[in-house]
C-alpha cells in the first residue's frame, strides 16, 4: 500500500515538473512586445523618401544614415526590454513555481496522512512526521 502511495507521489511529482519544464515564455514575450518605431524613426523615412523622389540623394543618405543610426539605437532599447520582462516574468515564474511544489507536497503529506487515520498505514512513531514530510518532498 505504502509503495502504491510513493508511486502515486512520484507520479504526480513528475507531472508537475514536466509541467514547468515545459513553459517556454521567450516567444510569448517577444510576441507582445513587437518592436515599434518612433515617430522621430517614421518621419524620417518619409524625408528620406521625399528626398530621393526629388532627385536630392546627397541629402537622402544623410537622412537615410541618420534614420539607420536612430532605428539601431531603438532596436538595442527594445531589445533590452524584452530582456528586462523576460527576467520579470521568469522571476514571477519562478515563485508561482515554488508554491505550486509547496502545494503538491502538503497535499500529498495531507493524503498520506489522511491514509494513517483510515488505518491503511501504521500510525508512525512520535517524532516521525518530519521523515514523512522528506518522503513526499518535490525536488
Amino acid at each position: 500500500m505504502l509503495d502504491e502511495f510513493v508511486k502515486h507521489a512520484e507520479l504526480e511529482e513528475f507531472a508537475l515538473k514536466e509541467q514547468i519544464d515545459a513553459r517556454d515564455i521567450e516567444p510569448q514575450v517577444s510576441m507582445i512586445m513587437q518592436f515599434r518605431p518612433s515617430r522621430q524613426l517614421l518621419e524620417l523615412r518619409a524625408v528620406e523618401a521625399a528626398l530621393a523622389k526629388q532627385r536630392r540623394y546627397e541629402q537622402a543618405a544623410r537622412t537615410r544614415d541618420e534614420a539607420h543610426r536612430l532605428e539601431d539605437q531603438e532596436k538595442a532599447a527594445h531589445a533590452r526590454d524584452i530582456e528586462l520582462r523576460i527576467i520579470t516574468v521568469k522571476e514571477e515564474l519562478a515563485e508561482k513555481d515554488k508554491m505550486m511544489t509547496a502545494e503538491l507536497q502538503m497535499r500529498l503529506c495531507e493524503e498520506l496522512w489522511e491514509k494513517v487515520y483510515r488505518g491503511q498505514f501504521p500510525m508512525p512513531p512520535p517524532g516521525a512526521a518530519s521523515q514523512v514530510r522528506r518522503m513526499v518532498s518535490v525536488p
